[in-house]
């Protein structure tokens, strides 16, 4: 089994599941059963982070970047706060491109699967999505996006982990991908009624290659502007 090896003072990023990045942060210790890191930081303000949170892990090394899944198992408050992770069991080498997130209206279709409900993968077309769920499918629209997920506003109330068939059809892409609910956010004064972060799920490689090119689309075309 392959064994991850451990450099203090490493830069760290902290994700939510579904890819939305809470800060940066830094190794500061580790042991057999827990990496210890300090308080994420975004924009100049401390993220605090509750124990038992789930977390996506961007691991920076001096010759690769690694990506693995991880608990929040303890605090730590000495001179600093650190944070108390679980080891990974499993680890990858990360592609930075596929976290990259990007800002977007867009407008897509999506509805919620039962608990026990199988989606077919032959259903490849918004049509064929259609012509097989009929008046289940809902819009909604999404606000940031990358190639692990999409940041999402609905109008109805979905649990936590609920599985959704996701259609995004414009003239720059069409996708369908299934995606579970990690994170739910109420809104307030506002068209929609819940925000939430959806994590992609058994995306095949070319679905998920044809979002991170619309992605990095858009992000040229926002810089093009800002420029201007």
């Amino acid at each position: 089994m392959k064994v991850l090896e451990y450099e203090l003072k490493s830069k760290i990023e902290v994700f939510s599941v579904d890819n939305e990045l809470i800060g940066n942060s830094t190794l500061m210790d580790f042991n057999d059963n827990a990496l210890f890191i300090s308080a994420p930081m975004l924009n100049g303000i401390v993220r605090n982070l509750k124990q038992g949170s789930e977390l996506k892990i961007v691991y920076y090394t001096k010759k690769k970047i690694y990506g693995f899944y991880s608990v929040i198992i303890s605090e730590v408050i000495d001179n600093i706060v650190l944070y108390g992770i679980d080891t990974p069991k499993e680890f990858s080498v990360v592609q930075r491109r596929k976290f990259v997130r990007v800002p977007v209206i867009l407008e897509m279709k999506y509805l919620a699967l039962e608990q026990n409900e199988t989606f077919s993968s032959d259903l490849i077309m918004y049509e064929d999505i259609e012509r097989h769920y009929g008046k289940r499918i809902k819009n909604c629209m999404a606000v940031d996006l990358c190639g692990e997920g999409v940041g999402m506003v609905v109008k109805e109330e979905l649990k936590m982990n609920d599985r959704l068939i996701i259609v995004i059809e414009n003239s720059q892409i069409n996708v369908v991908v299934v995606g579970k609910v990690r994170r739910k956010e109420r809104l307030k004064n506002s068209e929609y009624s819940y925000r939430l972060g959806v994590q992609f799920i058994d995306i095949g490689n070319v679905v998920k290659e044809k979002i991170i090119q619309y992605v990095f689309k858009k992000m040229r075309n926002q810089l093009k502007s800002y420029s201007k």
